[in-house]
């Protein structure tokens, strides 16, 4: 509730960690389902129809299933969203215990492979 009152009072829901935490990957980690509506209704856009009509469980799951596209990656970063924040929503989905297991192993080889090349990723003048 506070949150969501935080948010209609015009409080950021842009990431402010260093470590690139921010809204969806700590309501994410939440396992709060309300807080996890919040969170895509008001934070970063990841999904087509993000903060409609679908749960926020089946919306984690599509998220989780989203980072397997490279083209949503590319896409993300060129919108703004930092390497460390989106290695920090797939942490998040990582302990989601609403994503599968097979998920969260294919989830773990791209969060490497983003700390492995978050240099690269950060400064898209380096990209091909």
């Amino acid at each position: 509730e506070l949150a969501k009152m935080l948010i209609e009072a015009g409080a950021s829901a842009e990431p402010s960690r260093t470590d690139g935490a921010g809204l969806l990957s700590l309501a994410i980690a939440s396992q709060n389902e309300q807080v996890i509506d919040l969170a895509f209704m008001h934070g970063p856009r990841r999904l087509d129809r993000q903060g409609q009509t679908d749960s926020a469980f089946t919306c984690v799951e599509q998220l989780a299933r989203a980072f397997f596209d490279p083209a949503s990656i590319g896409s993300w970063l060129r919108s703004g969203a930092s390497p460390s924040e989106l290695i920090g929503e797939i942490g998040a989905l990582i302990l989601c215990a609403s994503v599968d297991t097979s998920v969260k192993k294919q989830l773990c080889n791209v969060r490497a492979f983003l700390s492995c090349h978050c240099d690269v990723l950060q400064d898209p003048s380096r990209w091909p």
